[in-house]
């Protein structure tokens, strides 16, 4: 079983403010998907900060956190649903007045594990990007990327699915998280493209499922001859 986006799962939230919640449309989630929540935060000091990822379903979520520009810093964070219903997501980012934005998606897989971690890569041109190489076939990618520029367009690669997106950098810190399912273990490269040619960070991970195939050995008694 390859990994699937779960239909009408999708959403997008910003908050100018100190924490905020979201809740995974249609219905919530079923027990076994894959929650994901990415997004870009703001540090009023402008300091590296942190996040809390929880939701109502009492989902453990795994965070990821990219490399840290003039005080913004993006994050994916995943985690396995324990049960069936209705999931309203809580993104805390450490310390008061931190301004930022994210999406939310569910997908399908089995026992999921971390396969790669991307890591991050920062520049500034009108072409952000991060690559990674999975290490197993049919990887679940999640990219995420923020910049530090004026209000703009950013348009993800044509391989890429958009999850969802702020583009507004006022008041709030702007993101655009996207995701691919990869059929073959080899290199692939996260990219988006902006209006301008701003400073910017992109972040990237793959998932892999974990459960082992084949055929399951027959155990018998050893021969005694009498």
């Amino acid at each position: 079983m390859a990994f699937a986006e779960v239909a009408s799962k999708r959403a997008s939230g910003m908050v100018n403010g100190d924490s905020g919640t979201l809740a995974f449309p249609g219905g919530g989630v079923t027990s076994g998907d894959i929650c994901v929540i990415q997004g870009a935060m703001w540090a009023s000091a402008g300091a590296p900060v942190t996040v809390t990822l929880t939701d109502t379903l009492g989902t453990t979520y795994s965070i990821t956190y990219g490399t840290v520009i003039a005080g913004e810093k993006t994050f994916i964070g995943w985690g396995v649903a324990p049960s069936t219903g209705a999931n309203t997501v809580t993104v805390n980012p450490a310390g008061s007045s931190s301004d930022f934005s994210y999406s939310i998606d569910a997908f399908t897989g089995t026992s999921p594990a971390l396969d790669v971690n991307g890591g991050s890569t920062t520049g500034t041109s009108s072409s952000p990007a991060d690559a990674l190489t999975t290490l197993t076939e049919n990887a679940l990618i999640l990219g995420v990327m923020t910049h530090d520029g004026s209000t703009q367009t950013i348009t993800p690669g044509g391989s890429y699915t958009q999850i969802g997106e702020h583009e507004s950098n006022t008041n709030m810190q702007c993101h655009n998280a996207v995701f691919r399912v990869a059929t073959t273990a080899q290199a692939y490269t996260a990219d988006w493209t902006t209006a301008l040619g701003p400073l910017w960070a992109a972040q990237t991970l793959a998932l892999k499922e974990t459960v082992v195939g084949g055929i399951p050995f027959l155990v018998t008694a050893p021969y005694r001859p009498y």
